[in-house]
Protein backbone atom coordinates (compact mmCIF):
# COMPACT_ATOMS: atom_id res chain seq x y z
CA UNK A 1 0.00 0.00 0.00
CA UNK A 2 2.84 2.32 0.82
CA UNK A 3 4.18 2.08 -2.77
CA UNK A 4 0.85 2.89 -4.39
CA UNK A 5 0.29 5.79 -2.00
CA UNK A 6 3.71 7.19 -2.90
CA UNK A 7 3.12 6.85 -6.64
CA UNK A 8 -0.35 8.42 -6.26
CA UNK A 9 1.24 11.42 -4.58
CA UNK A 10 3.77 11.71 -7.41
CA UNK A 11 1.02 11.59 -10.03
CA UNK A 12 -1.00 14.13 -8.07
CA UNK A 13 2.05 16.39 -7.74
CA UNK A 14 2.72 16.15 -11.48
CA UNK A 15 -0.92 16.93 -12.27
CA UNK A 16 -0.82 19.96 -9.96
CA UNK A 17 2.35 21.20 -11.64
CA UNK A 18 0.79 20.76 -15.09
CA UNK A 19 -2.38 22.55 -13.95
CA UNK A 20 -0.40 25.40 -12.46
CA UNK A 21 1.74 25.67 -15.58
CA UNK A 22 -1.22 25.72 -17.97
CA UNK A 23 -3.10 28.26 -15.85
CA UNK A 24 -0.05 30.54 -15.77
CA UNK A 25 0.25 30.24 -19.56
CA UNK A 26 -3.44 31.09 -19.93
CA UNK A 27 -2.98 34.20 -17.75
CA UNK A 28 0.09 35.23 -19.71
CA UNK A 29 -1.63 35.02 -23.09
CA UNK A 30 -5.13 36.12 -22.15
CA UNK A 31 -4.56 39.84 -22.75
CA UNK A 32 -1.11 39.74 -24.29
CA UNK A 33 -1.90 40.04 -28.04
CA UNK A 34 -3.63 43.41 -27.58
CA UNK A 35 -1.02 44.71 -25.17
CA UNK A 36 1.89 43.39 -27.21
CA UNK A 37 0.50 44.96 -30.39
CA UNK A 38 -0.13 48.26 -28.59
CA UNK A 39 3.35 48.17 -27.04
CA UNK A 40 5.12 47.38 -30.30
CA UNK A 41 3.13 50.07 -32.11
CA UNK A 42 4.21 52.53 -29.40
CA UNK A 43 7.84 51.54 -29.97
CA UNK A 44 7.45 51.79 -33.76
CA UNK A 45 5.90 55.24 -33.43
CA UNK A 46 8.59 56.41 -31.01
CA UNK A 47 11.34 55.12 -33.28
CA UNK A 48 10.09 57.14 -36.27
CA UNK A 49 11.61 60.23 -34.62
CA UNK A 50 15.10 58.68 -34.63
CA UNK A 51 17.78 58.79 -37.29
CA UNK A 52 17.73 55.01 -37.66
CA UNK A 53 14.10 53.98 -37.10
CA UNK A 54 14.48 50.37 -38.30
CA UNK A 55 17.45 49.72 -36.02
CA UNK A 56 15.62 51.45 -33.18
CA UNK A 57 12.54 49.28 -33.63
CA UNK A 58 14.50 46.04 -34.05
CA UNK A 59 16.59 46.68 -30.95
CA UNK A 60 13.70 47.76 -28.70
CA UNK A 61 10.69 45.73 -29.86
CA UNK A 62 11.97 42.61 -28.08
CA UNK A 63 11.45 44.55 -24.83
CA UNK A 64 7.87 45.60 -25.70
CA UNK A 65 6.32 43.94 -22.67
CA UNK A 66 8.82 45.67 -20.37
CA UNK A 67 8.54 49.09 -22.04
CA UNK A 68 4.75 49.00 -22.30
CA UNK A 69 3.92 52.55 -23.48
CA UNK A 70 6.19 54.40 -21.08
CA UNK A 71 8.44 57.18 -22.43
CA UNK A 72 10.70 56.76 -19.39
CA UNK A 73 11.06 53.01 -19.92
CA UNK A 74 11.72 53.27 -23.65
CA UNK A 75 14.47 55.83 -23.00
CA UNK A 76 15.93 53.70 -20.21
CA UNK A 77 15.80 50.55 -22.35
CA UNK A 78 17.45 52.37 -25.26
CA UNK A 79 20.29 53.35 -22.93
CA UNK A 80 20.64 49.76 -21.73
CA UNK A 81 20.66 48.38 -25.28
CA UNK A 82 23.29 50.94 -26.29
CA UNK A 83 25.33 50.15 -23.19
CA UNK A 84 25.31 46.42 -23.93
CA UNK A 85 26.17 46.92 -27.61
CA UNK A 86 29.03 49.26 -26.67
CA UNK A 87 30.46 46.76 -24.19
CA UNK A 88 30.21 43.99 -26.77
CA UNK A 89 31.93 46.12 -29.41
CA UNK A 90 34.69 47.08 -27.00
CA UNK A 91 35.32 43.40 -26.15
CA UNK A 92 35.41 42.48 -29.85
CA UNK A 93 37.83 45.29 -30.69
CA UNK A 94 40.13 44.30 -27.82
CA UNK A 95 40.09 40.71 -29.07
CA UNK A 96 40.89 41.81 -32.63
CA UNK A 97 43.71 44.05 -31.37
CA UNK A 98 45.15 41.13 -29.36
CA UNK A 99 44.81 38.36 -31.90
CA UNK A 100 45.64 40.09 -35.19
CA UNK A 101 49.03 41.43 -36.05
CA UNK A 102 48.13 45.05 -36.69
CA UNK A 103 50.48 47.61 -38.16
CA UNK A 104 51.53 50.18 -35.54
CA UNK A 105 49.41 52.93 -37.07
CA UNK A 106 46.33 50.69 -37.21
CA UNK A 107 46.97 49.45 -33.67
CA UNK A 108 47.17 53.05 -32.42
CA UNK A 109 43.91 53.94 -34.18
CA UNK A 110 42.29 50.82 -32.71
CA UNK A 111 43.50 51.75 -29.22
CA UNK A 112 42.09 55.27 -29.61
CA UNK A 113 38.78 53.85 -30.78
CA UNK A 114 38.62 51.43 -27.84
CA UNK A 115 39.35 54.30 -25.45
CA UNK A 116 36.53 56.41 -26.90
CA UNK A 117 34.10 53.48 -26.71
CA UNK A 118 35.14 52.79 -23.11
CA UNK A 119 34.56 56.47 -22.24
CA UNK A 120 31.12 56.20 -23.83
CA UNK A 121 30.41 53.08 -21.78
CA UNK A 122 31.33 54.96 -18.60
CA UNK A 123 29.02 57.82 -19.54
CA UNK A 124 26.17 55.48 -20.46
CA UNK A 125 26.61 53.72 -17.11
CA UNK A 126 26.28 57.06 -15.32
CA UNK A 127 23.23 58.04 -17.40
CA UNK A 128 21.16 54.94 -16.67
CA UNK A 129 18.55 55.86 -14.04
CA UNK A 130 19.72 59.39 -13.32
CA UNK A 131 16.96 62.00 -12.78
CA UNK A 132 17.18 65.78 -13.33
CA UNK A 133 14.90 68.73 -12.70
CA UNK A 134 13.08 70.32 -15.62
CA UNK A 135 15.38 73.29 -16.33
CA UNK A 136 18.62 71.33 -16.02
CA UNK A 137 17.16 68.59 -18.18
CA UNK A 138 16.15 71.09 -20.88
CA UNK A 139 19.57 72.76 -20.95
CA UNK A 140 21.47 69.47 -21.01
CA UNK A 141 19.16 68.04 -23.65
CA UNK A 142 19.68 71.08 -25.88
CA UNK A 143 23.46 70.71 -25.69
CA UNK A 144 23.41 66.92 -26.07
CA UNK A 145 21.21 67.16 -29.17
CA UNK A 146 23.70 69.59 -30.71
CA UNK A 147 26.61 67.26 -29.91
CA UNK A 148 24.66 64.29 -31.34
CA UNK A 149 24.02 66.20 -34.57
CA UNK A 150 27.66 67.25 -34.84
CA UNK A 151 28.77 63.68 -34.15
CA UNK A 152 26.36 62.35 -36.76
CA UNK A 153 27.71 64.81 -39.34
CA UNK A 154 31.32 63.94 -38.50
CA UNK A 155 30.66 60.20 -38.69
CA UNK A 156 28.91 60.58 -42.04
CA UNK A 157 31.91 62.48 -43.42
CA UNK A 158 34.32 59.91 -41.96
CA UNK A 159 32.29 57.10 -43.54
CA UNK A 160 32.37 58.88 -46.91
CA UNK A 161 36.13 59.29 -46.59
CA UNK A 162 36.63 55.66 -45.55
CA UNK A 163 34.51 54.46 -48.48
CA UNK A 164 36.56 56.50 -50.94
CA UNK A 165 39.80 55.09 -49.48
CA UNK A 166 38.60 51.52 -49.95
CA UNK A 167 37.84 52.18 -53.59
CA UNK A 168 41.27 53.73 -54.23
Amino acid sequence: MQGSSSSSRHVLAILLIILQFTSSIAKTFSHKPYHTKRNTEYIRSSCTTTTYPRLCYRSLSIYASKINTSPRLIAHTALLVTFRASKSTSRLMRKIARTHRLKPRVAAAMADCIEVIDDSIDELQKSIGRAMNGYAKMMVRKRIVKIAHLTSNALALINNYASSQILD
